[in-house]
């Protein structure tokens, strides 16, 4: 049985995508949800373990998964594996059903992605917040991680 260790790159309600370190012949792998075993539900930037993998016409689907706590990699959108400082911001947009919107860094303007699977300690986006959080280089462009108030 060959096993993988995955980060999580793109999140959905039902499943998410991984990238496996290294071995971008496997391209963006399929990690259903209900794999976690009630730990709760996939969140950008996870690190995974991955396999036995099955291939599909839309792609390869992992048919076991499992949390780990420390990447020992980094992947090439990566920032060194998030090691860059806390930044600073204000939510500046906030979708209407309130799941996503974005940041923008205090000084710098740059802007950021947010999703509410990244809210720690039981934060909503509001318009207006000063959050902090860690930049995070992906595929789309950044994204903000681990976002906390304050």
């Amino acid at each position: 049985m060959d096993l993988f260790q995955a980060q999580v790159i793109q999140v959905g309600p039902i499943f998410g995508l991984a990238a496996v370190a290294r071995n971008e012949a496997l391209g963006k792998i399929r990690v259903d949800h209900k794999l976690l075993n009630g730990s709760g539900p996939l969140q950008l930037g996870d690190a995974l373990i991955i396999g036995p993998l099955e291939f599909l016409p839309a792609g390869p689907r992992a048919q076991a998964a499992w949390r780990t706590r420390v990447m020992t990699y980094s992947l090439p959108y990566q920032n060194a594996g998030r090691a860059e400082a806390r930044c600073w911001g204000i939510v500046s947009r906030v979708a209407p059903n309130g799941n996503y919107g974005q940041i923008t860094e205090k000084p710098g303007g740059r802007r950021f992605f947010v999703h509410c699977s990244q809210l720690q300690g039981g934060a909503l986006l509001r318009l207006g917040d000063h959050l902090s959080f860690l930049p995070a280089k992906t595929p789309r462009g950044w994204s903000a991680l681990e976002v906390r108030l304050g």
